[in-house]
């Protein structure tokens, strides 16, 4: 029995309960654990990637029925209670192919990696058709594409694969009318259309926030990615790490001697337009994450995995950028693999990954992994040009980073 003051206020909070159920059409909690279950068993095997592969396929196609559907029209006037409206529905229709992507990331091996690429670049291709009406709704037609790019990465930040997300966000996308685009140059942060004109200000209570989209993207994967991130101690420092690593890559699409005029010496006004998450004002994950990037057990991986151009002078440069800070960097010349040296590196990858996945297990940054990087692969490292001893590595300039 139910205790009621009244039959008028009773029915009222019932109408408003059935509206905001319908306007977030959330998809039943019993579909989304059947995709995850399903998904990780079809990852488990080598034998289950034709059932991933239609799995996706399925996912994707059931994504694109409902963007095709009359809840999704684009209107001539602008509503911002239908701008937010829209928004979770777009996130409620695309719960499901961003969870399979985010499970693919983090217990993926490689071979989740065609279907995965391939589904976004599908997501993003269906959101650059009908682009009239108002333009902060046409644009969100590729928001899908933002949160499956956005699930993937974090799974696979996640797992430490490095080598597979620096490829992620260098992978193209085919563009309307304009040449390919680098995912990380189309779906990332503010370089996404669907940022343009303050669009994400229109969401309760951010219209003083100055990173909107990061910071409904941090608490929206935060609590999808329960099924594929798991516990951590801080999944705020996880998602602006890969806000950071989608910097660094963003900026390797910039010339070497763009790059050098950047860094010249104060007094000069040189800029590098850089997309830059939360960690742009947030000091605190910020200056946890520059000790990251300077550390061993975190930049040698990286520069193995080809972030930087694989060289370390370069991760050095990209780095100090981001910081603000001024640097003379001299160039190293670009690292280029021969067949067995990219096979080597393979495997230095594998071993790497093993290494962080055991280590950083319960830990709050890099600063606090249980064991350092092993002195094989420090010594592998060494051999491939990508460290020198500390005598020679850890200059004054270095450190002062």
């Amino acid at each position: 029995m139910i205790s009621i003051s009244d039959a008028d206020s009773f029915f009222s909070s019932v109408e408003q309960h059935v509206k905001t159920l319908e306007s977030s059409q959330r998809p039943n909690p019993l579909s989304i654990e059947l995709l995850v279950g399903s998904t990780k068993r079809f990852l488990a095997k080598p034998e289950f990637r034709i059932q991933l592969d239609d799995l996706l396929s399925d996912e994707t196609a059931r994504l694109l029925s409902h963007l095709e559907g009359p809840e999704f029209e684009i209107p001539f006037d602008w509503d911002q209670a239908a701008f937010r409206i829209r928004v979770t529905r777009l996130e409620s229709v695309s719960e499901g192919l961003a969870t399979i992507a985010g499970i693919a990331g983090r217990w993926g091996e490689g071979r989740e990696w065609s279907a995965v690429i391939n589904t976004i670049r599908s997501v993003h291709a269906h959101g650059q058709k009908s682009r009239s009406g108002v333009s902060k709704f046409p644009n969100l037609r590729s928001y899908p594409a933002v949160l499956t790019f956005t699930s993937y990465a974090l799974g696979l930040v996640r797992a430490g694969r490095w080598e597979m997300l620096h490829r992620l966000m260098s992978a193209e996308l085919q563009n309307d009318y304009r040449r390919p685009t680098r995912l990380i140059e189309t779906l990332f942060l503010w370089t996404w259309v669907g940022t343009e004109n303050d669009a994400w200000k229109q969401l309760p209570d951010f219209e003083e926030r100055k990173t909107p989209l990061s910071d409904h993207l941090l608490e929206l994967t935060r609590s999808w990615s329960k099924t594929f991130v798991g516990a951590v101690p801080d999944f705020e420092l996880l998602f602006e790490r890969f806000e950071v690593l989608g910097s660094l890559v963003y900026l390797e699409g910039s010339s070497k001697n763009s790059l050098q005029e950047t860094l010249a010496p104060e007094g000069q006004d040189n800029w590098a337009f850089m997309p830059v998450g939360r960690s742009g004002w947030n000091s605190r994950n910020a200056s946890k994450l520059i000790l990251e990037l300077q550390s061993d057990n975190f930049r040698l991986p990286l520069l193995a995995a080809g972030f930087a151009r694989m060289t370390r002078n370069s991760l050095i440069c990209l780095l100090r950028i981001f910081s603000g800070q001024p640097v003379e960097c001299a160039g190293n010349p670009p690292f280029s693999l021969g067949n067995t040296e990219a096979t080597n590196l393979a495997r230095i990858n594998s071993a790497t990954q093993n290494w962080y996945q055991e280590s950083v297990e319960g830990s709050t940054g890099f600063d606090s992994l249980r064991s350092p990087l092993p002195g094989k692969l420090l010594s592998t490292y060494r051999n491939h040009g990508f460290w020198n001893p500390p005598h020679s590595s850890s200059s004054a300039s270095e450190r002062s980073v």
